[in-house]
Order: structure tokens, then C-alpha cells, then sequence
């Protein structure tokens, strides 16, 4: 499939995955852990130049409470990009699902040793089965160079 046709796809399968989310989503009343591993992957996209890749990434959260969590990531985005990302948010989950975030980063490109720093907000709503969550999420990072990415994904993880 052509990055071209692809790109033209975002849109239609983030609304599918959130459709289906909200299909079968039962009671969110899942049972507290304080250590969540999940495995994201979606589309990444950029206002100024028109851009858009494919991201993977895996993050670690560690609640301190049902509310108040901190959070590690590492991303990567591939095609237009080609960068590598690593930060800590700090979480908040305000009720049922919902989460939100904000913290620092950095970002580089592959092969290169010069970073850029950035700031993430994101925001994310996860189904729970047991152990298993999955649900969409976006980020906004703001990058030092005044661009600005926008990230919008599907989430897998397990609680432990």
C-alpha cells in the first residue's frame, strides 16, 4: 500500500477503532494496578509541512494511586520523519478511562547525534478487560524548532 493511499486511511480507521471501542466497552470498574505496560502504534502527522508517517511506540506507567500516575515512553516514527522520541509524563485519571497527560522529551532523527527537546500533551481512554486495556489516543508534541506534531494511535497494554 502506497504511503499515499495509507495516509488517506487515517482518519477512517481511527474513527472505526473509536466506534468499536465504545461498542464494547462494558462497566469500566477494572481492578487498581500500579504498573501498566502498553504497546501504541497509529499515524503522526504535521500542520506545517504537510507530513505524515507511521509511529510505534511502548510506554510504562506507574500509579502511585487510581488518580496520579508517571509515565516513561519511547517512540519511533518512521517515513517523513525518521526520529527516535523518549520521555516522562506525568498522568492524571480524572474518571472511569480517561487519561491525560503532559510532560518533556527528546527527539532525533536516526543517525544523528543532535536532539530537540519537545513537550507532549496526550490524551487517551482505556477499555479494560481483566489485566487488558486497549482504546485510542493523541498527543500533541511541541517541538523547540516551533514545529508541531500531532500523534493519533491505538493502544494495547496489561496491568500487573
Amino acid at each position: 500500500m502506497s504511503q499515499r493511499r495509507f495516509s488517506r486511511l487515517h482518519p477512517v480507521l481511527l474513527a472505526a477503532l473509536l466506534v468499536s471501542g465504545s461498542a464494547w466497552a462494558a462497566d469500566d470498574g477494572h481492578d487498581f494496578h500500579h504498573h501498566h505496560l502498553s504497546a501504541v502504534g497509529g499515524g503522526a502527522f504535521k500542520a506545517e509541512k504537510p507530513k505524515s508517517s507511521f509511529f510505534l511506540g511502548v510506554e510504562y506507567e506507574y500509579l502511585f494511586n487510581p488518580k496520579v500516575g508517571i509515565a516513561g515512553y519511547y517512540e519511533e516514527t518512521t517515513g517523513d520523519f525518521d526520529l527516535q522520541a523518549i520521555g516522562a509524563l506525568l498522568m492524571w485519571h480524572p474518571t472511569g478511562g480517561l487519561k491525560l497527560g503532559a510532560g518533556a522529551a527528546v527527539e532525533r532523527k536516526f543517525g544523528e547525534r543532535k536532539s530537540k527537546a519537545l513537550i507532549r500533551f496526550q490524551v487517551a481512554y482505556d477499555f479494560h478487560a481483566g489485566k487488558v486495556s486497549y482504546g485510542p489516543m493523541a498527543a500533541w508534541d511541541l517541538i523547540e524548532d516551533q514545529s508541531n506534531v500531532v500523534f493519533v494511535g491505538f493502544g494495547v497494554g496489561f496491568g500487573f
